[in-house]
């Protein structure tokens, strides 16, 4: 049962990260002003989450050691009820709001763009049709020549104005059907069976994607995974007791909680994405280093840098998929983003257990960290260049 606990758990975290990628790239868009507000939001997001995940570090234990362990699980019972009528909640405002406050900006600036062209439609005729108040005496020839004329651009007039009202006809009836099929912004334009959709959106995607994919999904499972064996290494290997070792794992979720909105703010100040990048690669590595070889350095230190690297690395690429890759294709961007790094989500953990278990050690471990971790700057130094050579 607890197995089968912890697939649900999986599908659903999994699924609701990746929607939640999703609406905040369409709400801010793909551009380089949205990207600003963008890496921000996505500081919050990452905030939150780790305030979540600390809260249950020092929760659960508490209730469990004063009540039973039952009785814990269901705080986060209560928590999942509570997420779902919030989803339910935004689901109604969506389909109030949502949508329709998309088409109103897009029907502000058509009819900033229609209303423009009437003048301009409006002001030619007007200028076609006046006459001068004392016509000079030309010869039959030229005035011939500029009757001529006069018949060319009142029929121009009357074709840009023909052209106009089938424009604003063509605009007001597109506007209705889109109002008509509703479903708030996660509305699906198109009618092509989903895999046609993905097909079609991973031929078009730019190499740029795949590597920032690619950081992203080595991030995650070394991050992920290094926090999940935290607590055991210190204990096994550094002396640390059982209290001490969960105390200072805890750190990565407390301090990702108070860096990440001000990390996100800078990145998206300073656009410093691809070098943040490389700094937060060179950081993961650095804290496997330290851990492969020296004791010296407290936990509590190495822990509470992994939580400013994980701040980095959140801000940081999450937000790029939405500059590298068009709106309408930002649900399989980041669906395939997904996949990807709980693919390697998953096998990470379980390489690291059979290493532990076949060696008796740590060493193979770590040795494994330092292999993904250096990768991963490998990739940030390729998408550094790439990101030189085209921006």
């Amino acid at each position: 049962m607890m197995f089968l606990g912890m697939i649900l758990f999986g599908i659903g975290a999994s699924s609701m990260w990746t929607v939640l990628n999703v609406l905040l790239g369409q709400w801010f868009g793909n551009s380089e002003e949205a990207a600003k507000k963008l890496s921000t939001t996505y500081g919050l997001a990452s905030a939150w989450v780790r305030f979540g995940s600390f809260s249950a570090f020092i929760v659960l234990p508490f209730v469990a050691n004063r009540a039973n362990l039952s009785v814990a699980l269901c705080v986060p019972f209560v928590v999942s009820l509570t997420a779902t009528a919030c989803a339910i909640v935004f689901k109604i405002l969506d389909l109030k709001y949502g949508w329709t406050v998309v088409n109103q900006a897009q029907k502000l600036d058509e009819s900033a763009y229609m209303s423009e062209m009437e003048e301009v439609s409006s002001s030619h005729v007007q200028e076609s049709l006046s006459s001068p108040p004392s016509p000079p005496v030309v010869p039959q020839e030229l005035r011939s020549s500029i009757d001529s004329q006069k018949s060319i651009d009142l029929q121009s007039s009357a074709d840009l104005q023909v052209s106009t009202d089938a424009l604003t006809q063509q605009k007001n009836k597109q506007n209705n059907e889109e109002e008509k099929a509703g479903d708030g912004m996660m509305h699906n334009k198109t009618q092509q069976p989903m895999y046609i959709q993905l097909w079609t959106a991973v031929k078009n995607f730019p190499v740029s994607f795949w590597l920032i994919s690619g950081l992203i999904a080595v991030f995650i499972s070394d991050l992920y995974t290094t926090t999940a064996f935290m607590t055991k290494i210190t204990f096994e290997s550094w002396g640390y007791s059982p209290v001490k070792a969960a105390k200072a794992t805890s750190l990565v979720c407390m301090v990702n909680f108070i860096t990440a909105p001000a990390v996100g703010w800078v990145t998206g100040k300073t656009k410093f994405r691809v070098k943040f990048a490389i700094l937060g690669t060179v950081c993961l590595f650095s804290i496997h280093l330290v851990f492969a070889t020296t004791h010296k350095v407290p936990a509590a230190v190495l822990a509470s840098l992994l939580g400013f690297t994980q701040s980095i690395m959140d801000t940081a690429l999450f937000p790029a998929i939405a500059l590298v890759c068009n709106e309408n294709v930002h649900n399989e961007a980041y669906t395939l983003n997904s996949f990807m790094y709980n693919i390697l989500l998953f096998a990470a953990p379980t390489v690291v257990g059979e290493l532990r278990d076949a060696e008796g050690t740590w060493t193979p471990v770590h040795a494994f960290f330092l292999v993904i971790s250096g990768s991963g700057i490998i990739v940030a130094i390729i998408l550094k260049f790439m990101d030189m050579k085209k921006g």
